[in-house]
């Protein structure tokens, strides 16, 4: 069974809202199934075949992801349907990319004619040119030097040419993009963006215990700014109102710095690859807080933070 068209193109995997390139080697391909034409892709080394969609009409449309920009990346869709399969071109010349996408989308929509694509089929059990054997027979032996003379003459003409195409086919294969954020998730800002905006308009409001403003004091950088109230909070003469008002100004200018926003965003994206469930773990947070880490969900977990059990400490405590 021969392909109707196909390109080298690898998976692309989403973890906790962000896509990631499948590092395997693939092949996405459109075939042809009695009379029904099948989008598949599979793995070129194991030869194994991980994706098999029945290509309904008008259903499927294949396009580039225009919101990425490190690579070559496109998305199969389908009308109606959440479903969708992200694949990374690994073809080695750029510009065959929307030839490929628009006659693969031609076939889709060709499949709904009457008679679908013809596709010449060779059928090993019929002989080819008329009949006998697909293997022709040896030359008789007489021929022999003249056929090694032919082929020596026949290497000596296109030498160069076997050389292009040799070094066409050892040119590197396409680049895998770096992960990105899934496109249809519509988010006008980041979390961190509003977090650090609703901060910054509410810390001067909040009634901090003294209990809870040395804790947020002790997670500031030691700065001369910090030394300075420190040591006035220190000195009797200072009053207690006066000394807290201070540190409440030090907090809330931290907090809309620059350094923190950008921190703050760090914290965030990580979050959301995963990459801080170790850590996470260390803190002796409680499953509930754990499971929005494994899941990627910033917001729930901030949420799960300001409840009661939130951290082991305090389970146990309860009990």
């Amino acid at each position: 069974m021969k392909n109707l068209i196909e390109y080298k193109a690898g998976l692309m995997v989403l973890r906790a809202r962000m896509f990631e390139p499948d590092s395997r080697k693939g092949l996405l391909y459109l075939c042809l199934m009695e009379t029904e034409i099948h989008i598949c892709w599979k793995d070129r080394r194991t030869d194994r075949v991980e994706l098999d969609i029945l290509a309904v009409p008008g259903v499927p449309r294949f396009q580039r992801v225009s919101q990425v920009n490190t690579g070559r990346v496109y998305v199969l869709r389908f009308e109606g349907a959440r479903q969708r399969h992200f694949f990374w071109m690994q073809e080695a010349f750029p510009e065959r990319d929307d030839d490929f996408c628009r006659r693969f989308n031609e076939l889709i929509v060709a499949s709904k004619e009457p008679e679908p694509p013809k596709i010449e089929l060779l059928d090993p059990d019929h002989p080819r040119g008329g009949g006998g054997s697909d293997v022709p027979a040896p030359p008789p032996p007489g021929k022999l030097g003249a056929l090694a003379t032919s082929v020596l003459g026949f290497l000596g003409k296109v030498g160069n040419s076997l050389l292009e195409l040799v070094k066409n086919a050892l040119v590197p294969e396409g680049q895998a993009p770096e992960s990105f954020l899934d496109p249809d998730l519509r988010q006008p800002e980041s979390l961190a963006t509003a977090m650090r905006r609703q901060m910054s308009s509410s810390l001067e409001l909040m009634d901090f215990s003294p209990e809870s403003l040395h804790r947020l004091m002790a997670c500031l950088p030691m700065d001369s700014d910090r030394e300075v109230i420190e040591s006035q909070a220190a000195a009797t003469a200072v009053p207690a109102a006066v000394a807290d008002t201070l540190k409440m100004g030090l907090v809330a200018d931290h907090v809309r710095s620059a350094q923190f926003y950008e921190a703050l965003l760090e914290f965030e994206s990580a979050f959301q690859r995963c990459q801080l469930v170790g850590s996470l773990e260390a803190l002796s947070l409680g499953p509930a807080a754990l499971r929005a880490a494994l899941d990627g969900d910033f917001e729930g977990f901030l949420w799960i933070l300001n409840e009661p059990g939130a951290f082991i400490e305090e389970q146990e405590d309860a009990n």
